[in-house]
């Protein structure tokens, strides 16, 4: 068993960079994320900076740890490290970011939800059930408060429909952030179920 998975990980490894080329979403899911959300620097236009703060929003995949993103910040820096002063902190509570575990989509909390979403959620036009797939969730939710209640991980579930054609993936955190009346309705069934 070991064996085979030793030799699928060039394979993976060709996958996780073939999927990461199609778009910015689809390398979300397949690697761990860094952008620039601030940067604080001088006090008028014609005074070189004394000092500057630059904040980095990462999104750690699971297995990828903080310490990774400080030395991936710290190479970033470069040869001038040694000037810099490079912290990883979470943006709400000030402390180290630690990346949620995947949760197990065999398990029987996966199972519950599959059924609750199928119920509220069909397709158009037919009237058929969604299939349900494990997917990652790109995003820093509340759910790990609540990791460590369940021996197989939080579920994280975002009742929304996201096309790249209708641009629901653009509203994300972005100007007039949205969810469409039928999705936000679905999601509230799903969650009645």
């Amino acid at each position: 068993l070991l064996r085979g998975v030793v030799l699928f990980r060039p394979l993976r490894w060709l996958m996780a960079h073939v999927m990461a080329a199609t778009s910015a979403e689809a390398a979300a899911l397949v690697r761990s994320t860094a952008i620039v959300t601030r940067v604080n620097a001088g006090v008028a236009d014609n005074v070189i900076p004394q000092t500057a703060t630059v904040k980095i929003n990462f999104r750690l995949l699971p297995g990828d740890t903080p310490e990774m993103a400080l030395q991936q910040t710290k190479q970033w820096v470069g040869r001038n490290a040694h000037h810099a002063e490079v912290t990883l902190t979470d943006f709400a509570r000030q402390i180290p970011l630690q990346p949620m575990p995947a949760a197990d989509a065999n398990g029987p909390h996966f199972a519950v939800m599959r059924q609750a979403i199928q119920q509220a959620w069909k397709l158009e036009g037919t009237g058929q059930p969604v299939h349900v797939a494990p997917l990652l969730l790109p995003a820093m939710t509340d759910s790990r408060h609540f990791a460590s209640l369940s021996p197989n991980g939080a579920l994280r579930w975002t009742p929304g429909t996201f096309t790249k054609a209708g641009q629901e993936l653009l509203g994300i955190h972005g100007v007039n952030e949205r969810i469409r009346i039928k999705d936000f309705v679905c999601g509230l069934v799903t969650y009645r179920e």
